[in-house]
């Protein structure tokens, strides 16, 4: 059973192709930032009051 596992695996991965070019990757727009992520005080509170 290993066997025809491993012979099947092999065929598949050698007659894998790449893609000619990776698609872009999506641009996300947040809204901006609304916690100082370098003030620990700010983020408890923000933790705190969610």
């Amino acid at each position: 059973m290993s066997e025809m596992v491993e012979t099947a695996l092999r065929r598949l991965l050698e007659t894998r192709q790449e893609p000619a070019e990776l698609p872009p990757l999506p641009e996300l727009h947040s809204g901006g930032h609304l916690i100082d992520i370098s003030n620990r005080e700010s983020l408890y509170e923000a933790m705190e009051n969610r």
